[in-house]
C-alpha cells in the first residue's frame, strides 16, 4: 500500500528519474492509452436504456473518485510532511486547469445525460466541449506526457491518477458518440469556441487574482512554447495555442463531417443559403459576442496596472464568459421566435 499510495518525496524508491517525453517511455504510454481506449470502446457495449445508464453512472464515478482522490492525496501529502493546513494551497489543487475543468464537465454531462434528451440544447453543447476540450486536451497531455511524475513509478497513485484520468477524459465523448446521443458536425463548432472561452475566462480570472505561482491553463504564460524556445510574451502565446488547437479541432470536426456527408449520400455543400443565415440578427448577434469575448479575453489583462493583477480586479476576465452567454441566449431567442409563426403557417 505504501508503495501505492505513499509520500515518499524521494520518489518511490526509483533508482533514477524516468523521462516520459519523446523516449520508449512515452511510446509505450501510447501504446497502452490506445489499446485502453479500445477496450473501453468495445468492452462497454449495453444497448438497453437501463445498461446505458448504468455505465454512464460508473464511469462518472470513476472520475470523482480519481479526482477527489488526487484532492485527499494531495492533503495528506501536506500533512505527511508537517506542514499545517492553513498553508495548504487549496486554489492550486482543486485545479483550474483545463483538463481539470473537463473531468469535472464530463462527470457533469454523463449525470445530465441521464435526466435530459440528447437533443437538450444544453447537453448538446456540452457534447461540443467535451469533444473539442476534454479530448483534445486529454490527447495533447499524452503527445507531451509532462503531467506524469518521473520520480515516482507508473504504479503510483498520483500517476495511475493522471493517466486513467487523462484516458476517460479522451473516452467519455468518443462513448456519446457510440451510443447515438452526440453527432459530430461541422455547423456546431462554434459550440468548442464557446467552451473554450468559458475555460479560459474562469481560469484567466483566477490565475489574475491568485497571481503567477497558480498559472492556470496556460493563461499567464506558456511553459511548453517556452521549451521549444518561442518564448513568447502573453498574450501572444495564447494566440499563437488556440490557433494551434482550434486548427486540430476545426480538421478533427471536418474528417467526421466528410464521413457523415459520404454515409448519408450529402450532396455539395450550399454555400448561399449558409451565408445568408449568417447575416440575420440572430446570427449577427451571437457571432458577435463570442468574437468580441475572446478579444476581451486578450485584451483586458493588458489594461491591468500590472499582470497577473494579483487582486479582485481578475474578476472582470469573467466578463467575456458572461457576454458570450447572453449573446447566445438572445440571439437563439430570436431564432425560436422566427421559427414559430413559420410553424403555425405550415400547421
Amino acid at each position: 500500500m505504501n508503495y501505492f499510495f505513499g509520500f515518499d518525496s524521494d520518489g518511490m524508491g526509483l533508482r533514477e528519474a524516468i523521462n516520459w517525453i519523446f523516449t520508449i517511455n512515452h511510446f509505450f504510454l501510447v501504446l497502452f492509452v490506445i489499446a485502453t481506449l479500445f477496450a473501453l470502446y468495445f468492452g462497454l457495449h449495453a444497448k438497453s436504456r437501463k445498461g446505458i445508464i448504468i455505465t454512464k453512472i460508473v464511469l462518472a464515478s470513476i472520475m470523482f473518485v480519481f479526482e477527489t482522490g488526487r484532492i485527499a492525496w494531495n492533503i495528506g501529502n501536506h500533512l505527511n510532511f508537517g506542514h499545517p493546513m492553513s498553508e495548504f494551497r487549496w486554489i492550486w489543487i482543486i485545479s483550474f486547469q483545463m483538463c481539470a475543468l473537463m473531468k469535472w464537465t464530463s462527470m457533469v454531462t454523463l449525470v445530465l445525460s441521464i435526466f435530459l434528451k440528447p437533443n437538450n440544447k444544453v447537453l448538446q453543447i456540452m457534447f461540443n466541449i467535451l469533444m473539442g476540450g476534454a479530448l483534445i486536451g486529454g490527447a495533447l497531455a499524452f503527445i507531451y506526457p509532462d503531467m506524469i511524475s518521473g520520480r515516482r513509478s507508473m504504479f503510483h497513485f498520483t500517476n495511475f491518477q493522471t493517466v486513467m484520468s487523462h484516458i476517460l477524459l479522451i473516452f467519455v465523448p468518443l462513448y456519446f458518440i457510440k451510443i447515438g446521443e452526440f453527432k459530430v458536425r461541422f455547423k456546431n463548432l462554434w459550440k468548442v469556441l464557446f467552451g473554450y472561452i468559458a475555460v479560459a475566462s474562469i481560469a484567466m480570472s483566477i490565475s489574475q487574482v491568485m497571481g503567477e505561482r497558480y498559472n492556470f491553463a496556460f493563461t499567464l504564460r506558456q511553459p511548453l512554447l517556452e521549451d521549444a524556445g518561442l518564448n513568447l510574451p502573453f498574450p501572444l502565446h495564447l494566440i499563437v495555442t488556440f490557433t494551434l488547437i482550434f486548427t486540430l479541432v476545426t480538421a478533427m470536426y471536418g474528417i467526421f463531417e466528410l464521413v457523415h456527408r459520404k454515409r448519408h449520400g450529402k450532396g455539395d455543400f450550399a454555400f448561399k443559403p449558409w451565408a445568408k443565415k449568417l447575416i440575420t440578427l440572430p446570427y449577427i448577434i451571437m457571432i458577435s459576442s463570442l468574437a468580441i469575448a475572446v478579444i476581451l479575453l486578450l485584451a483586458l489583462p493588458l489594461m491591468f496596472p500590472q499582470n497577473p493583477v494579483e487582486n479582485a480586479l481578475g474578476f472582470l476576465c469573467f466578463f467575456p464568459l458572461v457576454l458570450a452567454i447572453t449573446g447566445l441566449i438572445i440571439g437563439n431567442n430570436l431564432l425560436e421566435a422566427e421559427e414559430q409563426p413559420t410553424e403555425q403557417a405550415t400547421e
